[in-house]
């Protein structure tokens, strides 16, 4: 009784070592600005880490992206706050108020539990941003940004 106490014991053990072994994250750095996106790097992390905060809903700016295999099935899917806007609370004469600022081009990393059949990551900005234009008068109005989708192959490298 004891023997088969073991031997299942002993399974257990390896079948878990086996699982840790292979989990790992898909860690993606992307180069942001208005209309272009650039895939960096891909690297791959041995081991789980949580995948990237997602919104439930888009907001102005806000990056929608999906990860696919060869055969076009979505195996990963967010949406990431606008990364080019940066916002700030400050006390300004005993009241405290908010402020943004936007920058021309950012670094973002999406991370995402791996799947061996990711193979293509999709990125597109919605909804369409408005961006100020100036005139030769010099008067400001809006243009309309018009966003595409962009799609990059993946080839993680391996992190040990």
């Amino acid at each position: 009784m004891n023997l088969i106490k073991s031997i299942v014991l002993l399974v257990c053990l390896l079948a878990n070592t086996t699982y840790a072994q292979e989990v790992k994250t898909l860690m993606l750095k992307l180069e942001v600005s208005d209309t272009t996106y650039r895939l960096v790097d891909a690297w791959l992390i041995p081991r789980a880490f949580p995948a990237t905060a997602t919104l439930q809903k888009p907001s102005e700016g806000a990056l929608n992206w999906d990860i696919s295999s060869s055969s076009g099935v979505i195996l990963a899917k967010g949406i990431i706050a606008d990364p080019q806007v940066i916002r700030a609370h400050f006390a300004e004469a005993d009241k405290f108020s908010r402020g943004q600022s936007r920058l021309e081009k950012t670094t973002v990393v999406i991370r995402v539990p791996y799947n061996s059949e990711m193979q293509k990551l999709s990125i597109e900005r919605t909804p369409i941003i408005y961006l100020p234009l100036l005139e030769s008068s010099g008067t400001t109005k809006s243009q309309k940004l018009t966003q595409r989708k962009h799609d990059f192959l993946i080839t993680p490298r391996e992190i040990k």
